[in-house]
This record gives structure tokens, C-alpha cells and sequence, in this order.
């Protein structure tokens, strides 16, 4: 299994599952299938970009995708400091703000009233090094057939 192979499931998942995706970049941006999902703060001109944002029933989620949990919680060699799970949570203290309401209108046909935003992290069952729990932070687990499960929910 591969980090674009959680990505492609989560995806996958979400259409069969009749949910909408309206942006998905994978690893190495090598399937141009869907729109790339790209926000820029209007204040700090920061520009992020979630692997996955879609749509499952009243709920807007912007989804991280890694092959280990660790691999989300790992900050490197970032400027910033930040891992994804610090991202996802600035993502969503400036969605809060309002701040992307024009730009997800606009660039995706996303219309926020219509959504509670969620944070998601994707990776592969088995791979999960380290423990993680956040009430913020739903978990998308991928298996070995390519099977999604939701955790946190």
C-alpha cells in the first residue's frame, strides 16, 4: 500500500458512498481527475491545500492523507513547524472566520451555509504508529482490499 493508494480509496469511497468530492489532489499531484483543492487565507495570504475536500450529507470535510498515522503527525523539515493535523486545525479556525466562504463558492460551488466542516486524516490500517485522538479529527482507515472505515464519527 502506498499513500496514493489511501488517497484513491477515501476517494473511491466517497463516490460509491454517494457523497460529493469536490477537489482531490493525491500524492505527487499524478491524477488530474478532480479539481486541486487550493485555499488562500485572505488575511495572511497563505496558501493550503487539503488532499481531499468533499461532501458527505450536511458535512464538508478537509481530509489529510498519509500511509502512517505517524506520517501525519510527523512536523520534518517544515518552515512552518506545522504537521497536517496543525494544518487541518488552522484550516478550520479560518474557515470559522469565514474567510473561504467566496473562494469555495467560486472555485468549487460550495456553498458553506449548507455545512458543518469536519477534519479528516486517511491512512492504512495496520500502519497506524503512535496513538492520536482528538474529538476534531474524524479517521478514515483504509485495509489492505482498499476498504474505508470511519472512526470518530
Amino acid at each position: 500500500m502506498t499513500e496514493f493508494t489511501v488517497w484513491r480509496a477515501i476517494v473511491d469511497w466517497v463516490e460509491d458512498g454517494d457523497g460529493t468530492v469536490f477537489a482531490a489532489c493525491p500524492p505527487g499531484s499524478s491524477v488530474y481527475d478532480y479539481k486541486k483543492c487550493c485555499l488562500i487565507d485572505p488575511v495572511s495570504k497563505k496558501r493550503d491545500e487539503p488532499d481531499i475536500m468533499f461532501a458527505l450529507g450536511k458535512d464538508l470535510f478537509f481530509v489529510e492523507c498519509k500511509l502512517t498515522l505517524s506520517g501525519i503527525l510527523y512536523k520534518g523539515n517544515k518552515l512552518n513547524g506545522e504537521n497536517d493535523i496543525d494544518k487541518l486545525l488552522r484550516l478550520k479556525k479560518t474557515y470559522m472566520e469565514f474567510n473561504y466562504d467566496q473562494q469555495l463558492a467560486n472555485n468549487y460551488g460550495v456553498d458553506t451555509s449548507l455545512y458543518n466542516l469536519k477534519l479528516g486524516i486517511g491512512y492504512a490500517e495496520g500502519k497506524k504508529v503512535g496513538e492520536f485522538q482528538n474529538i476534531d479529527i474524524v479517521h478514515f482507515i483504509v485495509d489492505n482490499n482498499g476498504n474505508v472505515k470511519m472512526k470518530g464519527f
